[in-house]
Order: structure tokens, then sequence, then C-alpha cells
């Protein structure tokens, strides 16, 4: 029976840049951590995560591993010369909790970010489902990184001003008022 491994989830990627950001990064973040002890947690993060493998029909799944070469992952990571991160903020570097107002920013990944924020050859763009007064209270100080609200309907580019990459027409919410009061008057 043939096996074909799934894609690892945008997820679990963001997650794991993640962990190298806060752990790898000494250089850049100052960041005082051994080596050899960041790769094992990477790893070791990496192998309690739950993958899935496909095998013979769409409804049979079997729970796999996806091998992960942490050691060269972070090494390309690190001897690049230009660098590309997108992270994600609720569940990837804010936990979820039941009060937004309580998913904030923790000290330990203001450091790290701050660190990015003035690396300039690390490109840094946060996307988010929050709202973009939500965003900007958070990530703004961070003035280097790209900030996507409401799943790109607000961006702001690094030193710039919140802007809508989409024309938005409106016109039509006039004509659907209009008939929502007829049909609203109807049933009274």
């Amino acid at each position: 029976m043939h096996s074909k491994p799934m894609i690892p989830s945008r997820l679990y990627i963001l997650k794991l840049l993640f962990f190298i950001l806060s752990f790898q990064l000494e250089p850049i973040l100052s960041v005082k951590i051994d080596a050899s002890s960041a790769i094992d947690i990477l790893a070791e993060s990496h192998n309690s995560y739950p993958t899935q493998t496909y095998r013979g029909d769409a409804n049979t799944w079997f729970p796999s591993k996806i091998p992960l070469d942490t050691n060269e992952m972070v090494t390309r990571f690190q001897k690049a010369s230009k660098r590309v991160l997108v992270l994600d903020v609720d569940g990837t570097m804010i936990k979820f909790h039941t009060d937004i107002n309580q998913a904030v920013p923790t000290d330990d990944l203001k450091k790290p970010l701050a660190g990015l924020n003035e690396h300039a050859n690390t490109h840094v763009s946060i996307i988010s489902g929050r709202r973009k007064a939500d965003l900007a209270t958070h990530f703004d100080r961070y003035n280097n990184f790209k900030l996507s609200a409401e799943h790109g309907g607000f961006v702001r580019n690094p030193n710039g001003e919140w802007h809508s990459p989409v024309e938005v027409d409106s016109s039509w919410m006039s004509q659907a008022s209009t008939i929502m009061q007829s049909l609203s008057q109807r049933l009274e």
C-alpha cells in the first residue's frame, strides 16, 4: 500500500518558525540559550506534534511523523542573507484565550520580536483575523513589520499607515436595508 505524507499544516510551520526565532537566532536576538538544547527542544516539539499519512483511500488515515532535520533547518535559516517570516497571532504567537483582551503578547515574545524589528535582512509579516485596532495595540511598536488585520482586509506596510488593499463597494447596503425594512413591516 502506497503512503503519501501530508504537507505540514500552516499552524505547525508557523509554530516551528516561532521556536526557531525564540531559541536559535542568538546573534540577532541576543538570546543566550545553548544551541544543542534549543535544537533538542525544537525536535521534541516536532516529535510530539501529530501528523497524518494518507494510505489507500480518502477515508483511511493513520497517524505518523514527518521527518524533519532540525539541525539543517536551523543552520540554513541562520546562514540566509535575507529571511522572510510570516507569523500568525492567535494560537501561534499568542495562546488562545476565551477573553480576547487577555490574549496578549508575553514579555518572552516581545524580546525576540524587538530583535527582529531591528534586523534589516529579516522581513516579518504578522497576520491575524483580529481587528486592526487590536493588532496595532500589540504590534505597532514594531515599525519594520508588515501587519495584516482582518485576514488581509487591512494592511500596514513597514513604517506606513493602515490601508485596505481592496476597494469595497457598499452601495448595495442601502438597497438591502430597504428590502429588510419592507420584510420586517410585513411580519409585524
